[in-house]
């Protein structure tokens, strides 16, 4: 029986992604409608898939991500999300997603994800192959938090929304000088001055609600 946790904040979503997979016999979905209960329910139940969308209330979906990818490297994580932009399929992938699927997909299409990621394969939809394709054509075109490694770009966001760096220190299980090493290189690399031009261009580019 593969077991599937659901992280969404719509109750709309998690019901339709219940009834969708109501007929196939050897899939059961659990749900979770934001990261503190999914990271609950993941420390304390067995699960094969986390389906997840990535805009959630408080921690996103990518920071979610990115503790699990740390905490449970082998967790599959599946990405269902009406984002069909390229930062962030490449940047969830990047970050150790095992697939991408959105929200308009045909259920089939779901199902298929769900089995593979599973059994350890991966699932792109092919709609989604041009975008990818698009982002290694682009080169220095992409804007300058893509150049971002994966740790950096997770900083970025806990100092965009104004978390102090011996927080993001205990968060991260990092020393605070490997943070403050971070937080330089993350500004050099955006150009910007300070946590405050940070924060304003993460909201300028739809980094986090």
């Amino acid at each position: 029986m593969v077991r599937v946790l659901v992280v969404d904040d719509q109750p709309v979503i998690r019901s339709g992604v219940r009834r969708i997979f109501e007929t196939v016999s050897d899939v059961t979905i659990e749900e979770a409608e934001d990261a503190e209960v999914a990271l609950e329910k993941i420390r304390t139940e067995s699960w094969d898939v986390v389906l997840l969308e990535l805009t959630l209330p408080g921690r996103s979906g990518l920071e979610l991500l990115f503790e699990l990818k740390d905490r449970l490297a082998k967790l599959p994580v599946l990405i269902f999300s009406n984002h069909k932009d390229e930062s962030s399929v490449s940047r969830t992938l990047k970050a150790g997603a095992i697939g991408y699927v959105t929200k308009d997909c045909a259920p089939e299409q779901l199902i298929k994800a769900v089995h593979l990621a599973a059994m350890g394969g991966r699932y792109v939809m092919a709609e989604l192959g041009g975008i990818l394709i698009g982002a290694l054509q682009s080169g220095d075109e992409r804007p300058s938090h893509e150049h971002l490694s994966a740790r950096e770009y997770e900083v970025m966001l806990l100092l965009a929304r104004g978390q102090p760096v011996r927080q993001i220190s205990n968060h991260l299980c990092l020393s605070e000088s490997t943070v403050s090493t971070y937080r330089t290189r993350i500004l050099d690399k955006l150009r910007l001055g300070n946590n405050a031009e940070l924060t304003r261009y993460a909201l300028a580019h739809g980094l986090y609600e």
